[in-house]
């Protein structure tokens, strides 16, 4: 239990997927003007990354004995979005149809995007078992998603401070992004390769 929660505090914290990562960061820039739609948003991405890595785990059970196995990654990173997000439509079709309709942009964009594919490709890389991947998309879905809401914010209250012409707009957003990414790097630290 404990490492779970320590998982769920490193995918959010410190290997947060927009500010150590840069993961999902087009996403989040559409995202900063319509902030109603982060939390569809964030819920359609939570699941589909659940459903996703579910789907993952169970071909690499199926896959791994093979010699070439790890040149098929990206390709059943790939077909198991596509299953994650043929499920998720084919549910809200079924039972919320107009909500689908309202959302079907938001559900495209939250299944395809590097914000998934980078954190599994993370979750294979710390080789975390099932119930760990599963805390550690979670974490950073929601670490995602407080971090946008953090650039939500500072972009609002850029809007009102005087601004240079210059930098109006998405430039002083992504500055602001850069000084908070360093500032989450001063955080967690660097450690520099020793010599051999």
């Amino acid at each position: 239990m404990k490492n779970f929660f320590s998982i769920l505090f490193i995918s959010i914290f410190i290997e947060n997927a927009l500010f150590m990562r840069a993961l999902g960061t087009r996403r989040m820039l559409v995202l900063i003007n319509k902030p109603k739609k982060l939390y569809y948003f964030g819920l359609f991405i939570i699941l589909i990354n659940v459903i996703h890595t579910s789907f993952v785990w169970f071909f690499n059970f199926l896959f791994n004995q093979y010699k070439f196995y790890y040149l098929l990654i990206p390709l059943i990173f790939i077909l198991c979005m596509s299953l994650a997000y043929t499920l998720i439509y084919m549910i809200l079709k079924v039972f919320f149809k107009d909500f689908l309709d309202k959302n079907l942009n938001l559900l495209i964009s939250s299944t395809f995007n590097t914000l998934i594919f980078g954190t599994l490709l993370l979750n294979f890389s710390h080789s975390y078992k099932l119930t760990e991947s599963l805390i550690f998309g979670i974490g950073s879905q929601i670490g995602f998603m407080m971090s946008t809401l953090l650039v939500i914010e500072g972009n609002r209250r850029l809007q009102i401070s005087k601004v240079p012409k210059a930098f109006k707009g998405l430039p002083i957003t992504l500055i602001y992004i850069g000084i908070l990414s360093l500032a989450f790097y001063g955080l967690v630290g660097h450690m520099l390769p020793s010599k051999l």
